[in-house]
């Protein structure tokens, strides 16, 4: 098992806009036969994981994804950023060699929080499935100040 760790004001920003958004996407779309089922995943919120140059977080939002650079915002995954280090067998080991973008469907609360708070998101990658958790660092934290 590998933990991704997804931190810091590019986590934040990508959560506001996922937040406020009223549709997200849903990769390799035209794969699904299922109309209603498509438009049923595409009314979950959730942030797109992707490995390609790197391992990365996307909002899933549908509708203002592309910035003034004409490129996606994202969130590296801590230690998994090719721009300061090299991360192709690093990425390979945590994720497996072939690229993806795979949807995560995330809780509105947890999004609501990850918009606001300094916290960051995990995402543990198992051989069949993908959990996420909030740092539970901040949910003690949060606890103590109540």
């Amino acid at each position: 098992m590998t933990t991704l760790i997804f931190e810091g004001k590019d986590l934040k920003a990508i959560a506001k806009d996922t937040l406020n958004a009223d549709e997200w996407e849903l990769p390799y779309e035209s794969l699904y036969e299922d109309k209603d089922e498509v438009k049923q995943k595409k009314a979950i919120p959730s942030f797109t994981l992707v490995k390609d140059d790197g391992i990365y977080l996307m909002s899933g939002n549908t509708k203002t994804k592309l910035y003034k650079n004409g490129k996606n915002r994202i969130c590296y995954a801590k230690g998994y950023n090719p721009t300061k280090e090299d991360v192709w067998e690093k990425c390979r080991y945590a994720v497996g060699g072939d690229d993806f973008a795979e949807k995560l469907e995330v809780k509105e609360t947890w999004i609501a929080l990850l918009s606001e708070k300094e916290c960051a998101l995990k995402v543990e990658v198992h051989d069949d499935r993908w959990e996420l958790k909030l740092d539970r660092k901040y949910l003690l934290k949060e606890m103590n100040n109540a």
